[in-house]
């Protein structure tokens, strides 16, 4: 009767979450000195946990009520409870942990006055999801908890944009292959959650992320000798580049001979699963209208091996139920179409364009190179006036899609241009014309609209389906544009491009990979004669790679051995002089014309930059001629300036020669031939010539050592001065210093 009088009355949702708050940090408190206090806190606290979870979830005999939520909601991120409750995850038990882990994860969900109080506090407190990210490192248990807590937190679109342009996305690459099973496969569950639940946050990040993502996911993922790894990442490539909202991540993907060689690659595992999946990625390869040359070439090479390979792939038992709703014969006539489509790229491209719209038929038509984009147009001679239309597609649902003339070079800067985007008030089409000036090119200023200072007669803009046409990625429009063109003038420089976003009514910059740097087209619109765009620059860039590694990487070093090791042969006289001056002289020259072609490569890729080759190349170029011009101010042997000549020559042939070991490096990089033959014979070669030197080295190092003694001996008086006629030992007098490597001669 007593106990019941006195019984503890039920505590209040908010109640509750103050209890549990303070138990944590009694508990994590160095107050609780006796261990027994301390159990008695943890039990007590499981048991709030509990509660706590039960409110939200229900007891299964009721459902959670909304207003108890509510009140659970707002009190747990009020005075930071949600913070104290990530941080102590770890050290609580596992029950009592897995019960916090419900507790967190349903807030995630929980709606108080229509807001999502945990978004707008995660938001605030990134810190956390930093915490959880890396919650992978830890062992045990704790690392599948931070990984689940970590998924929920990612429903947030704040929180999945933090993730995936923080440093921490580069760290998924390594939770993937842990050793640790459970782990690795819950890191993937959160790596696909990353890069699936928000479709437009996933699209920008790939396009702005395209080089460093795609090269480690390649070399870490579907190169990766884990069969899980390797399924994993195949299968979600797959629903990656399929996804619509990433339509141009997938074109600019299947535009890379690299990965389609990964791809073929992973059709010969010996997984079929694997090899299905790839498959799937493969066939978007062959689907691509807009090939490079060198994808149709590989493919038109290796069609009747594809051909008989799919044969035989269709034809396996445990694939044939994937593939029941396509039948053998189908498929095999299916690509074997696509493969003739290769064989002719020249039909398959003039396919794409059209000159017919809705509203009205024109002259003439032409594929532009990059984009998928095209244009039609009616030139009429008598007055000079021309008619013209471009097809074009948008990469965002607010982004913009533009064309312009630039009336004096085939440049972005000066280019009289018409942009259509979605109105950010009405969600209509508005189409505004923009003049690009150098200050929007450098970001200097924001990029607004004014009246074209050239005879613009009409201009519309029209999307695919009409107004009832929706702006999203990928979606069709027809940019028109009706001018007066100087007489006499009919060649013109079109530009084209699109973008992301819009602030207000000014489009902010495009993406900057080469394909949209690479967006103009010179053209006779009387003709149709297009000015030649120089796309296949293959053979240069061999010959400019192969000259360069063989000046810069085999001649010079060459040659800076023979001046350290041959100057010390007594009975080559001056001979070795003159064969370190000729092969240096030699190398620099042709090294000189490597460097030029390099710089006729620049000019022929008008927006393609690789900055640290470039500027390596030229520090080897600078470096070379300085060491070529110090033999005209060469010091006589006696003369007291010839001591820092000699300090100046070895220190700058030193560097030209280290310097132009990384720049053919970095080349084989540039070129995508890092695993290529061409760069095992290169490390072959260069392997020889570190083996040579060091047999030299050592050799060298032995006569300096046995004529050290010998001196040693003489002085001593062990050996007479008669003897040293009969000492057949080169006269060296100072050990051989490693700065005469490089460019060394008397």
């Amino acid at each position: 009767m007593k106990k019941a009088l006195f019984k503890q009355k039920p505590k209040t949702p908010v109640e509750l979450v103050r209890h549990a708050r303070e138990l944590i940090i009694f508990v994590d408190s160095k107050t609780c000195t006796r261990e027994s206090k301390r159990e008695e806190k943890l039990s007590e606290l499981s048991k709030t946990i509990q509660g706590l979870r039960t409110i939200l979830y229900g007891n299964g005999e009721s459902e959670p009520s909304p207003d108890a939520c509510s009140q659970v909601t707002r009190e747990f991120f009020r005075d930071d409870t949600f913070r104290i409750f990530i941080l102590y995850l770890s050290k609580l038990k596992l029950g009592a942990r897995q019960d916090a882990a419900h507790v967190i994860s349903n807030l995630q969900r929980q709606r108080v006055n229509s807001q999502i109080i945990a978004s707008q506090y995660l938001e605030k407190n990134l810190d956390l999801v930093d915490m959880l990210v890396c919650g992978y490192e830890q062992e045990g248990d704790i690392a599948l908890t931070y990984g689940a807590v970590a998924r929920e937190c990612i429903r947030h679109q704040c929180v999945a944009r933090h993730v995936l342009e923080s440093e921490n996305m580069k760290k998924y690459f390594d939770y993937i292959q842990l050793p640790n099973f459970e782990i690795a496969s819950d890191a993937v569950a959160t790596f696909k959650e990353l890069l699936t639940r928000h479709k437009s946050t996933v699209a920008e990040f790939l396009l702005n992320s395209y080089d460093w993502f795609f090269k480690e996911y390649n070399s870490q993922l579907l190169e990766s000798t884990s069969y899980f790894t390797r399924r994993y990442a195949i299968k979600l490539l797959g629903d990656m580049l399929l996804d619509r909202s990433n339509a141009a991540v997938m074109v600019q993907y299947v535009s890379s001979l690299e990965n389609m060689r990964i791809l073929m690659n992973l059709l010969r595992d010996s997984n079929k699963t694997i090899q299905l999946d790839a498959f799937h990625v493969f066939k978007l390869f062959v689907a691509n209208q807009n090939k490079p040359p060198e994808i149709v070439s590989v493919l038109v090479t290796n069609k009747h091996k594809l051909l008989q390979f799919l044969e035989n792939f269709n034809s396996d038992k445990g694939i044939n139920k994937d593939l029941a709703s396509l039948p053998s014969i189908h498929a095999t006539m299916l690509f074997l179409y696509l493969f003739l489509l290769c064989s002719i790229p020249h039909i398959a491209f003039s396919s794409h364009c059209t000159v017919e719209t809705t509203t009205k038929t024109f002259q003439k038509c032409m594929n532009l190179p990059t984009q998928q984009a095209s244009i039609a147009w009616t030139f009429h001679p008598h007055n000079s006036t021309l008619e013209l239309v471009f097809f074009g597609s948008f990469i965002s649902p607010s982004g913009w899609v533009g064309w312009g003339i630039n009336p004096t070079s085939p440049e972005m800067t000066g280019t009289r241009a018409l942009i259509a985007f979605p109105d950010p008030n009405s969600g209509q089409i508005v189409l505004l014309p923009y003049i690009l000036d150098p200050t929007v090119k450098l970001q200097k200023s924001p990029l607004l609209s004014r009246p074209l200072d050239i005879h613009l007669l009409s201009s519309t803009a029209a999307m695919y389906g009409g107004k009832m046409a929706t702006v999203h990625n990928g979606a069709a429009i027809q940019i028109y544009g009706t001018m007066k063109l100087q007489t006499n003038k009919t060649k013109i420089h079109l530009v084209w491009n699109r973008g992301l976003y819009v602030q207000g009514y000014s489009p902010t910059i495009h993406p900057t990979t080469s394909t949209d740097l690479s967006s103009i087209a010179t053209f006779d619109v009387l003709s149709g004669s297009s000015a030649p765009q120089h796309t296949d620059l293959t053979m240069l860039r061999v010959i400019h790679g192969t000259v360069n590694a063989i000046s810069w990487g085999i001649l010079l070093p060459i040659g800076a051995i023979t001046a350290r090791y041959l100057r010390h042969f007594q009975t080559l006289g001056p001979a070795w002089f003159y064969a370190h001056a000729g092969i240096q002289l030699f190398g620099f020259v042709l090294g000189s014309v490597g460097f030029g072609i390099g710089i006729r490569l620049g000019q022929l890729s008008p927006g393609v930059e690789y900055r640290l080759h470039r500027k390596l190349g030229i520090a080897v170029f600078c470096l070379g001629a300085l060491q070529t011009l110090a033999l005209l101010f060469r010091p006589k042997t006696r003369n007291k300036f010839r001591k820092y000549w000699k300090s100046y020559h070895h220190f700058v042939g030193y560097s030209c020669v280290v310097l132009g070991f990384v720049n053919v490096f970095e080349g084989f990089e540039v070129m995508g031939a890092s695993r290529s033959y061409a760069k095992l014979t290169y490390c072959l070669g260069l392997s020889t010539l570190i083996g040579l030197c060091i047999a030299l080295e050592v050799n060298s190092w032995v006569l300096f050592c046995r004529k050290s003694k010998e001196d040693k001996m003489r002085r001593e008086g062990f050996i007479s001065t008669s003897d040293k006629a009969s000492a057949k030992v080169t006269t060296v007098k100072e050990p051989p210093s490693l700065g005469q490597l490089v460019f060394s001669h008397h």
